[in-house]
């Protein structure tokens, strides 16, 4: 389950912003090349909008990080040489 969610959210960030204008929209998601009838898709989860930012993130180091299991997936990204990772239960606010 926790893999699934880290690859939604994973595809998610890769298709945000990503489409062309004027193409077949719902809810701001460009449909025009869906595999399944677009009247098969239906809305859940927040609103939009409805998630918060978080606009001062507090970063620690991985040898800090002791509320994290051996086995949690996390969900990585490299910009300008530096790599950040953010747990995939924390952005799906799934944490037990």
């Amino acid at each position: 389950m926790r893999s699934q969610i880290c690859s939604l959210l994973s595809l998610f960030f890769l298709l945000v912003g990503s489409f062309p204008a004027g193409a077949d929209q719902r809810n701001g998601f460009d449909v025009s090349n869906a595999t399944i009838p677009v009247a098969e898709i239906f809305g859940g989860g927040p609103p939009r909008d409805g998630i918060p930012s978080i606009d001062a993130p507090k970063f620690i180091r991985p040898a800090d990080a002791k509320f994290m299991r051996d086995d949690d997936i996390v969900l990585s990204l490299t910009r300008d040489g530096s790599t950040r990772a953010y747990p995939c239960e924390f952005l799906s606010g799934t944490r037990s």
